[in-house]
Protein backbone atom coordinates (compact mmCIF):
# COMPACT_ATOMS: atom_id res chain seq x y z
CA UNK A 1 0.00 0.00 0.00
CA UNK A 2 1.36 3.21 -0.36
CA UNK A 3 2.35 5.14 2.19
CA UNK A 4 2.44 9.07 0.10
CA UNK A 5 0.30 11.84 1.29
CA UNK A 6 0.05 15.05 -0.97
CA UNK A 7 -0.61 18.25 0.12
CA UNK A 8 -2.26 20.96 -1.99
CA UNK A 9 -1.92 24.35 -0.34
CA UNK A 10 -0.58 27.22 -0.28
CA UNK A 11 3.58 27.40 0.62
CA UNK A 12 2.89 29.85 3.77
CA UNK A 13 -0.06 28.22 4.94
CA UNK A 14 -0.06 27.87 8.91
CA UNK A 15 -0.80 23.54 8.41
CA UNK A 16 1.95 22.97 6.14
CA UNK A 17 4.91 22.63 8.31
CA UNK A 18 3.57 21.33 11.26
CA UNK A 19 1.26 18.10 9.45
CA UNK A 20 4.33 17.84 7.32
CA UNK A 21 6.44 16.72 10.31
CA UNK A 22 4.22 14.88 11.79
CA UNK A 23 3.58 12.77 8.56
CA UNK A 24 7.13 12.43 8.15
CA UNK A 25 8.20 11.35 11.65
CA UNK A 26 5.24 8.22 11.12
CA UNK A 27 6.77 7.11 7.91
CA UNK A 28 4.57 9.01 5.61
CA UNK A 29 6.29 10.72 2.28
CA UNK A 30 5.16 14.08 1.80
CA UNK A 31 4.80 16.13 -1.43
CA UNK A 32 3.28 19.79 -1.63
CA UNK A 33 1.57 20.83 -4.20
CA UNK A 34 -0.09 24.59 -5.04
CA UNK A 35 -3.33 25.34 -5.97
CA UNK A 36 -2.37 26.20 -9.55
CA UNK A 37 0.34 23.42 -10.01
CA UNK A 38 -0.67 20.51 -11.89
CA UNK A 39 -0.39 16.56 -10.34
CA UNK A 40 0.79 13.69 -11.63
CA UNK A 41 -2.13 11.12 -12.82
CA UNK A 42 0.30 8.39 -13.01
CA UNK A 43 0.79 8.04 -9.34
CA UNK A 44 -1.95 7.09 -6.89
CA UNK A 45 -0.88 8.45 -3.47
CA UNK A 46 -2.50 7.10 0.06
CA UNK A 47 -4.20 10.39 0.70
CA UNK A 48 -4.67 13.80 -0.98
CA UNK A 49 -4.94 16.55 1.62
CA UNK A 50 -6.90 19.67 0.48
CA UNK A 51 -5.98 23.00 2.58
CA UNK A 52 -7.70 26.05 1.12
CA UNK A 53 -6.32 29.49 1.01
CA UNK A 54 -7.91 31.88 3.72
CA UNK A 55 -10.49 32.75 1.46
CA UNK A 56 -11.99 29.10 1.48
CA UNK A 57 -13.16 26.86 -1.32
CA UNK A 58 -13.56 28.85 -4.17
CA UNK A 59 -14.57 27.69 -7.49
CA UNK A 60 -11.28 26.95 -8.53
CA UNK A 61 -10.45 24.96 -5.61
CA UNK A 62 -13.97 23.22 -5.95
CA UNK A 63 -13.22 22.17 -9.88
CA UNK A 64 -9.56 20.94 -8.93
CA UNK A 65 -11.43 18.74 -6.55
CA UNK A 66 -13.80 17.29 -9.29
CA UNK A 67 -11.63 16.99 -11.81
CA UNK A 68 -9.12 14.98 -9.09
CA UNK A 69 -11.64 12.07 -8.03
CA UNK A 70 -11.50 10.40 -11.39
CA UNK A 71 -8.28 10.38 -11.90
CA UNK A 72 -7.32 9.22 -8.61
CA UNK A 73 -9.97 6.38 -8.03
CA UNK A 74 -8.40 4.63 -4.92
CA UNK A 75 -7.03 7.47 -3.44
CA UNK A 76 -8.67 9.42 -0.28
CA UNK A 77 -9.52 13.34 -1.01
CA UNK A 78 -9.82 15.05 2.72
CA UNK A 79 -10.71 18.53 2.69
CA UNK A 80 -9.00 20.50 5.85
CA UNK A 81 -10.62 23.60 7.36
CA UNK A 82 -13.98 23.63 6.06
CA UNK A 83 -16.13 25.56 8.01
CA UNK A 84 -19.25 24.46 10.00
CA UNK A 85 -21.77 24.45 7.01
CA UNK A 86 -23.74 21.34 5.68
CA UNK A 87 -23.81 22.82 2.42
CA UNK A 88 -20.25 23.28 2.39
CA UNK A 89 -19.91 19.34 3.43
CA UNK A 90 -22.54 18.32 1.30
CA UNK A 91 -20.76 20.20 -1.71
CA UNK A 92 -17.38 18.51 -1.13
CA UNK A 93 -18.65 15.45 -0.75
CA UNK A 94 -20.62 15.75 -4.07
CA UNK A 95 -17.45 16.86 -5.96
CA UNK A 96 -15.45 13.30 -4.85
CA UNK A 97 -14.60 14.30 -1.32
CA UNK A 98 -14.37 11.42 1.54
CA UNK A 99 -13.22 13.36 4.53
CA UNK A 100 -13.90 16.74 5.64
CA UNK A 101 -12.05 17.88 8.75
CA UNK A 102 -13.31 21.26 10.23
CA UNK A 103 -11.58 25.05 10.42
CA UNK A 104 -11.31 24.47 14.35
CA UNK A 105 -9.44 21.04 14.38
CA UNK A 106 -5.79 20.46 14.98
CA UNK A 107 -3.28 19.18 12.58
CA UNK A 108 -3.31 16.16 14.71
CA UNK A 109 -7.52 15.50 13.64
CA UNK A 110 -5.65 14.90 10.19
CA UNK A 111 -2.96 12.49 11.37
CA UNK A 112 -5.66 10.29 13.77
CA UNK A 113 -7.67 10.23 10.30
CA UNK A 114 -4.81 8.77 8.26
CA UNK A 115 -3.35 6.31 10.53
CA UNK A 116 -7.45 5.11 10.89
CA UNK A 117 -7.33 4.97 7.40
CA UNK A 118 -3.92 2.51 7.52
CA UNK A 119 -5.12 0.48 9.97
CA UNK A 120 -8.48 -0.46 8.00
CA UNK A 121 -6.17 -1.18 5.33
CA UNK A 122 -4.74 -3.80 7.50
CA UNK A 123 -6.59 -5.28 9.17
CA UNK A 124 -6.75 -9.07 9.06
CA UNK A 125 -8.54 -10.76 6.85
CA UNK A 126 -12.07 -11.81 7.17
CA UNK A 127 -11.83 -15.81 8.32
CA UNK A 128 -14.87 -18.07 8.05
CA UNK A 129 -15.34 -21.46 9.69
CA UNK A 130 -17.35 -23.79 7.06
CA UNK A 131 -19.21 -26.74 9.42
CA UNK A 132 -20.41 -29.06 5.85
CA UNK A 133 -19.97 -32.86 5.11
CA UNK A 134 -20.17 -32.31 1.61
CA UNK A 135 -17.40 -31.54 -0.17
CA UNK A 136 -18.73 -30.36 -3.32
CA UNK A 137 -20.70 -27.84 -1.63
CA UNK A 138 -17.76 -26.72 1.12
CA UNK A 139 -15.97 -26.17 -1.70
CA UNK A 140 -18.19 -24.05 -4.07
CA UNK A 141 -18.74 -22.35 -0.66
CA UNK A 142 -14.75 -21.51 -0.54
CA UNK A 143 -14.83 -20.24 -3.81
CA UNK A 144 -17.87 -17.85 -3.41
CA UNK A 145 -15.79 -16.37 -0.50
CA UNK A 146 -12.40 -15.97 -1.60
CA UNK A 147 -14.12 -13.87 -4.71
CA UNK A 148 -15.08 -11.59 -2.16
CA UNK A 149 -11.44 -11.44 -0.26
CA UNK A 150 -13.31 -13.80 2.64
CA UNK A 151 -10.94 -16.79 4.26
CA UNK A 152 -12.31 -20.14 4.68
CA UNK A 153 -11.71 -23.24 6.76
CA UNK A 154 -13.65 -26.52 5.79
CA UNK A 155 -14.52 -29.02 8.43
CA UNK A 156 -16.77 -32.37 7.15
CA UNK A 157 -17.50 -33.82 10.72
CA UNK A 158 -19.03 -31.50 13.66
CA UNK A 159 -17.19 -33.80 16.11
CA UNK A 160 -14.22 -31.29 14.59
CA UNK A 161 -15.81 -28.03 15.60
CA UNK A 162 -13.92 -27.23 18.82
CA UNK A 163 -10.47 -27.83 18.01
CA UNK A 164 -11.18 -25.97 15.00
CA UNK A 165 -12.71 -22.90 16.62
CA UNK A 166 -9.47 -23.11 18.82
CA UNK A 167 -6.79 -23.28 15.79
CA UNK A 168 -8.68 -21.52 13.14
CA UNK A 169 -10.20 -18.81 15.70
CA UNK A 170 -12.53 -17.77 12.78
CA UNK A 171 -14.89 -14.34 12.99
CA UNK A 172 -17.93 -16.72 11.85
CA UNK A 173 -19.50 -19.94 10.82
CA UNK A 174 -20.84 -21.48 8.52
CA UNK A 175 -23.33 -24.58 9.53
CA UNK A 176 -24.85 -26.96 7.59
CA UNK A 177 -28.30 -28.20 9.23
CA UNK A 178 -27.67 -31.60 8.81
CA UNK A 179 -24.76 -33.72 8.94
CA UNK A 180 -23.88 -37.34 10.30
CA UNK A 181 -23.41 -38.01 14.25
CA UNK A 182 -25.24 -34.61 14.98
CA UNK A 183 -27.13 -32.09 13.58
CA UNK A 184 -26.05 -28.11 13.07
CA UNK A 185 -28.47 -27.24 15.84
CA UNK A 186 -26.65 -29.76 18.25
CA UNK A 187 -23.38 -28.40 17.84
CA UNK A 188 -24.25 -24.77 17.59
CA UNK A 189 -26.05 -25.43 21.34
CA UNK A 190 -22.88 -27.38 22.44
CA UNK A 191 -20.63 -23.88 21.03
CA UNK A 192 -22.67 -21.78 23.01
CA UNK A 193 -22.50 -23.42 26.44
CA UNK A 194 -18.49 -22.14 26.03
CA UNK A 195 -18.40 -18.72 27.18
CA UNK A 196 -15.88 -17.86 24.19
CA UNK A 197 -18.43 -18.42 21.70
CA UNK A 198 -20.73 -17.09 22.60
CA UNK A 199 -20.86 -14.36 20.50
CA UNK A 200 -19.88 -15.84 17.35
CA UNK A 201 -21.98 -15.40 14.88
CA UNK A 202 -23.87 -18.67 13.26
CA UNK A 203 -25.36 -18.92 9.80
CA UNK A 204 -27.38 -21.93 9.15
CA UNK A 205 -27.25 -23.20 5.60
CA UNK A 206 -29.62 -25.80 4.59
CA UNK A 207 -32.18 -26.88 1.97
CA UNK A 208 -35.13 -26.99 5.67
CA UNK A 209 -37.74 -24.92 4.34
CA UNK A 210 -40.02 -25.78 7.23
CA UNK A 211 -40.56 -22.03 8.72
CA UNK A 212 -41.27 -23.71 12.44
CA UNK A 213 -37.65 -25.23 11.90
CA UNK A 214 -36.12 -22.43 10.93
CA UNK A 215 -37.57 -20.44 13.73
CA UNK A 216 -36.16 -23.03 15.82
CA UNK A 217 -32.50 -22.98 14.92
CA UNK A 218 -32.49 -19.11 15.21
CA UNK A 219 -33.95 -19.37 18.87
CA UNK A 220 -31.56 -22.06 20.03
CA UNK A 221 -28.27 -19.91 19.19
CA UNK A 222 -28.44 -19.08 15.36
CA UNK A 223 -27.70 -15.63 13.58
CA UNK A 224 -29.39 -16.31 9.88
CA UNK A 225 -31.12 -18.82 8.07
CA UNK A 226 -29.81 -19.61 4.29
CA UNK A 227 -31.96 -21.90 2.21
CA UNK A 228 -29.59 -23.83 -0.28
CA UNK A 229 -29.39 -23.32 -2.83
CA UNK A 230 -28.24 -20.03 -1.96
CA UNK A 231 -27.40 -17.11 -3.89
CA UNK A 232 -23.27 -16.60 -3.49
CA UNK A 233 -23.24 -12.72 -3.75
CA UNK A 234 -26.37 -12.77 -0.91
CA UNK A 235 -23.82 -15.30 1.14
CA UNK A 236 -20.57 -13.11 0.54
CA UNK A 237 -22.91 -10.13 1.86
CA UNK A 238 -24.16 -11.82 4.70
CA UNK A 239 -21.15 -12.74 6.28
CA UNK A 240 -19.00 -9.59 5.93
CA UNK A 241 -21.94 -7.69 7.48
CA UNK A 242 -22.17 -10.25 10.50
CA UNK A 243 -17.97 -10.44 10.55
CA UNK A 244 -18.07 -6.07 10.95
CA UNK A 245 -20.75 -6.15 13.52
CA UNK A 246 -18.95 -9.09 14.97
CA UNK A 247 -15.47 -7.71 15.03
CA UNK A 248 -17.32 -4.19 16.43
CA UNK A 249 -18.36 -5.48 18.92
CA UNK A 250 -15.30 -7.01 19.92
CA UNK A 251 -13.26 -3.98 19.44
CA UNK A 252 -15.94 -2.34 21.61
CA UNK A 253 -15.58 -4.88 24.28
CA UNK A 254 -11.61 -5.88 24.29
CA UNK A 255 -10.37 -2.36 23.02
CA UNK A 256 -9.61 1.27 24.69
CA UNK A 257 -11.68 3.99 22.69
CA UNK A 258 -9.41 6.25 22.79
CA UNK A 259 -5.99 4.48 20.93
CA UNK A 260 -7.55 1.28 19.71
CA UNK A 261 -5.23 -0.49 21.79
CA UNK A 262 -6.69 -3.83 24.05
CA UNK A 263 -7.94 -2.64 27.35
CA UNK A 264 -6.65 -3.46 30.47
CA UNK A 265 -8.93 -6.15 31.17
CA UNK A 266 -7.81 -7.38 27.90
CA UNK A 267 -4.54 -6.81 27.94
CA UNK A 268 -4.37 -9.28 31.63
CA UNK A 269 -6.12 -11.87 29.61
CA UNK A 270 -4.40 -12.29 26.58
CA UNK A 271 -0.79 -11.78 28.73
CA UNK A 272 -2.39 -14.69 31.55
CA UNK A 273 -2.96 -17.06 28.41
CA UNK A 274 0.28 -16.57 26.57
CA UNK A 275 1.83 -17.47 29.75
CA UNK A 276 0.21 -20.55 30.19
CA UNK A 277 1.00 -21.76 26.85
CA UNK A 278 4.80 -21.13 27.07
CA UNK A 279 4.74 -22.81 30.31
CA UNK A 280 5.93 -26.00 28.47
CA UNK A 281 7.40 -24.55 25.68
CA UNK A 282 10.50 -23.22 27.04
CA UNK A 283 10.07 -20.15 25.58
CA UNK A 284 11.09 -16.24 26.53
CA UNK A 285 8.94 -13.32 26.46
CA UNK A 286 9.10 -9.41 28.36
CA UNK A 287 6.79 -7.44 29.74
CA UNK A 288 6.85 -3.81 29.60
CA UNK A 289 5.25 -1.31 31.60
CA UNK A 290 5.10 2.51 30.21
CA UNK A 291 3.82 5.80 31.44
CA UNK A 292 4.12 9.19 30.31
CA UNK A 293 6.14 11.43 32.50
CA UNK A 294 4.50 14.51 34.18
CA UNK A 295 1.24 13.38 32.37
CA UNK A 296 -0.50 15.74 34.38
CA UNK A 297 1.38 19.12 33.67
CA UNK A 298 0.29 18.23 30.03
CA UNK A 299 -3.39 18.19 30.78
CA UNK A 300 -3.30 21.31 33.35
CA UNK A 301 -0.72 23.29 31.44
CA UNK A 302 -2.12 22.34 27.07
CA UNK A 303 -5.77 20.64 27.77
CA UNK A 304 -7.37 17.16 28.00
CA UNK A 305 -7.98 17.19 23.96
CA UNK A 306 -4.16 17.53 24.19
CA UNK A 307 -3.07 15.28 26.59
CA UNK A 308 -5.38 12.67 24.34
CA UNK A 309 -3.39 13.44 21.70
CA UNK A 310 -0.08 12.63 23.51
CA UNK A 311 -1.93 9.21 24.61
CA UNK A 312 -2.70 8.59 20.58
CA UNK A 313 0.35 9.34 19.75
CA UNK A 314 2.33 6.87 22.00
CA UNK A 315 -0.29 4.25 20.94
CA UNK A 316 0.71 4.53 17.01
CA UNK A 317 4.08 4.55 17.82
CA UNK A 318 3.76 1.67 19.53
CA UNK A 319 1.99 -0.25 17.10
CA UNK A 320 4.30 1.11 14.36
CA UNK A 321 7.64 -0.02 15.55
CA UNK A 322 6.37 -3.53 17.65
CA UNK A 323 5.54 -6.89 15.70
CA UNK A 324 2.40 -8.12 14.73
CA UNK A 325 2.82 -11.09 17.46
CA UNK A 326 3.70 -8.67 20.32
CA UNK A 327 0.50 -7.28 22.62
CA UNK A 328 -0.24 -3.69 23.81
CA UNK A 329 -2.69 -2.64 26.04
CA UNK A 330 -3.49 1.06 27.45
CA UNK A 331 -3.52 -0.18 30.93
CA UNK A 332 -4.98 2.82 32.25
CA UNK A 333 -4.95 6.30 32.13
CA UNK A 334 -1.17 7.84 30.23
CA UNK A 335 0.26 4.06 31.25
CA UNK A 336 0.99 1.02 28.52
CA UNK A 337 1.71 -2.59 28.75
CA UNK A 338 3.80 -4.31 26.28
CA UNK A 339 4.03 -8.24 25.70
CA UNK A 340 7.20 -8.83 23.09
CA UNK A 341 7.10 -12.70 22.71
CA UNK A 342 10.38 -14.70 21.80
CA UNK A 343 11.98 -11.58 23.52
CA UNK A 344 15.24 -11.36 26.08
CA UNK A 345 15.41 -8.61 28.60
CA UNK A 346 18.35 -7.29 26.19
CA UNK A 347 16.45 -7.89 23.11
CA UNK A 348 12.85 -6.12 24.96
CA UNK A 349 15.60 -3.17 26.52
CA UNK A 350 16.96 -2.23 22.97
CA UNK A 351 13.16 -1.94 21.30
CA UNK A 352 11.96 -0.29 24.40
CA UNK A 353 14.81 2.25 24.56
CA UNK A 354 14.74 3.14 20.56
CA UNK A 355 10.99 3.99 20.81
CA UNK A 356 11.37 5.69 23.51
CA UNK A 357 14.18 8.08 21.88
CA UNK A 358 11.52 8.36 19.14
CA UNK A 359 8.68 9.39 21.22
CA UNK A 360 10.96 12.23 22.80
CA UNK A 361 11.48 14.08 19.56
CA UNK A 362 7.58 14.04 18.34
CA UNK A 363 6.24 17.25 17.94
CA UNK A 364 2.55 17.18 19.79
CA UNK A 365 0.70 20.62 17.97
CA UNK A 366 -1.55 22.59 20.74
CA UNK A 367 -2.90 26.13 20.25
CA UNK A 368 0.60 27.85 20.24
CA UNK A 369 2.45 25.60 18.98
CA UNK A 370 4.00 22.27 19.86
CA UNK A 371 5.37 20.52 22.61
CA UNK A 372 7.59 17.19 23.26
CA UNK A 373 7.16 14.48 25.50
CA UNK A 374 8.64 11.36 27.06
CA UNK A 375 7.95 7.90 28.57
CA UNK A 376 9.71 5.78 31.42
CA UNK A 377 9.44 2.43 31.11
CA UNK A 378 10.41 -0.80 33.53
CA UNK A 379 10.95 -4.63 32.21
CA UNK A 380 10.45 -8.21 33.26
CA UNK A 381 11.02 -11.32 32.06
CA UNK A 382 9.40 -14.83 31.69
CA UNK A 383 10.75 -17.29 32.91
CA UNK A 384 12.26 -15.21 35.85
CA UNK A 385 8.91 -14.43 36.64
CA UNK A 386 6.61 -17.03 36.45
CA UNK A 387 3.11 -15.67 36.30
CA UNK A 388 0.89 -12.64 34.59
CA UNK A 389 0.77 -11.27 37.97
CA UNK A 390 4.41 -10.97 38.59
CA UNK A 391 5.13 -10.47 35.61
CA UNK A 392 3.25 -6.97 35.46
CA UNK A 393 4.27 -6.34 39.37
CA UNK A 394 8.05 -6.65 38.53
CA UNK A 395 7.69 -4.69 35.45
CA UNK A 396 5.74 -1.60 36.92
CA UNK A 397 8.05 -1.94 40.59
CA UNK A 398 11.08 -1.54 37.50
CA UNK A 399 9.04 1.39 36.18
CA UNK A 400 8.51 2.73 39.44
CA UNK A 401 12.74 2.76 39.87
CA UNK A 402 13.33 4.38 36.01
CA UNK A 403 11.04 7.32 37.65
CA UNK A 404 12.87 7.72 40.77
CA UNK A 405 15.86 7.65 38.83
CA UNK A 406 14.78 10.95 36.81
CA UNK A 407 12.26 9.99 34.17
CA UNK A 408 13.05 8.89 30.64
CA UNK A 409 14.68 6.11 30.86
CA UNK A 410 13.70 2.46 30.71
CA UNK A 411 14.78 -0.09 33.45
CA UNK A 412 15.02 -3.48 34.05
CA UNK A 413 13.94 -5.73 36.99
CA UNK A 414 15.99 -7.52 38.86
CA UNK A 415 15.64 -10.89 38.03
CA UNK A 416 15.88 -12.12 34.59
Amino acid sequence: KSRTIWLVCEAANAWLHGLSEQLDFFGFRTRHFGWNEILPTDQSPLVILFIPTVAGYGASELKLIQRLRPLHAVTQLFCLAVPKSLDVVVELMRLGADVTIQADQETTTVLGRVLELIQSQEQEPYRVLVVEDSTTAAAMIERSLSQHGIESHPISNPQMLLSALEQYCPDLVLMDMYMPHCTGLEATRVLRQLPSYQSLPVVYLSSETDMRMQIDALRLGGDQFLTKPFNPVFLAAVVQTKIERYREMQRTSQHDSLTGLLNHSAAKSRLSQLVQSLQAANDRLCVGMIDIDNFKSVNDTYGHPVGDQVIRSLSWLLKGRLRASDIIGRYGGEEFIVVLRNATLDDAYSMLDHIRQDFATLPHAHASGTLRATFSGGLATFPAYTTGNELTQAADNALLEAKRLGRNRIERAGKG
